[in-house]
């Protein structure tokens, strides 16, 4: 199943959001606004220079979101969501191999990510991709990839 991932566009950033939406409601039940505060307009957020947000589509639908910014001279990935019904399937790996290019073009030498500890299918998927654990602070894991 191959993936066409195109950048965020003003026309499918609410499908985007909804996407990272419904994949913080599975996690957590609820959302905290206070929390994601990019996503009240994720189009704004991610368009401003050294910010980018790739959406993955299938069969016409989005099913897939990435981006990624410059933070402290080192790539920060985040929002990467795929639908649950496509998990397992190589499509979170497209999207982490597709951001990981746009980085390394871009002279990237490290990137960094978080996620939530007791994710543990998001660990070991950033694990077996190469990240290694930096720290934990709270209830988030960092992870750092040097390339």
């Amino acid at each position: 199943m191959t993936l066409t991932i195109v950048p965020l566009t003003l026309e499918n950033r609410d499908e985007a959001t909804q996407i990272i939406l419904e994949g913080l409601k599975e996690r957590f039940g609820k959302i905290d606004p206070i929390y994601n505060p990019d996503l009240d307009n994720i189009y704004d957020t991610y368009t401003q220079p050294d910010h980018y947000f790739y959406t993955g589509i299938l069969h016409k639908k989005i099913i897939a979101t990435g981006a990624f910014y410059l933070e402290n001279n080192q790539w920060r990935i985040v929002r990467m969501s795929v639908l649950k019904k496509y998990r397992n399937q190589g499509i979170g790996k497209q999207m982490l191999e597709y951001l990981e290019e746009k980085i390394k073009a871009k002279n990237g030498k490290e990137i960094i990510l978080e996620t939530t500890k007791t994710w543990s299918d998001a660990i070991q998927f950033y694990e077996r991709n190469g990240y290694n654990r930096l720290r934990e602070i709270h209830l988030d894991v960092h992870f750092l990839k040097t390339l």
